[in-house]
């Protein structure tokens, strides 16, 4: 039998107040337990954080490629619409694509 070890994920970005924000470069996607997750080079600690698996930030972050460059803002707690139910965490999501996956993503001329 071979054992083989799993390595945590643990480093996750977690906000405290609204403003609070993410600057970096995405290194990595990955399913985590709750869903897709992304890796992003901090540039301000240039430490690697994961993104919380929190679904309004996992959409908002799904067609980001890796090697983009993103800003993650969290604006705070929005109340829950069903009585008994956690608040929803709320985020804005900018990204400066490089280059070459810019030009992947655009439309053909005359299309």
């Amino acid at each position: 039998m071979v054992w083989t070890k799993h390595e945590s994920r643990q480093n996750i970005w977690l906000p405290d107040h609204p403003g609070d924000g993410l600057i970096g470069e995405v290194m990595d996607r990955f399913e985590g337990k709750f869903g897709s997750q992304l890796t992003i080079r901090d540039e301000l600690t240039k430490t690697e954080v994961n993104t919380p698996s929190h679904k309004v930030l996992q959409n908002l972050l799904e067609d980001v490629t890796i090697g983009a460059r993103v800003r993650i803002t969290y604006k705070g707690e929005e109340p829950p619409k069903v009585r008994g139910q956690s608040p929803m965490k709320m985020y804005e999501v900018e990204t400066d694509e490089p280059e070459d996956a810019a030009a992947t993503m655009a439309p053909a001329p005359g299309g």
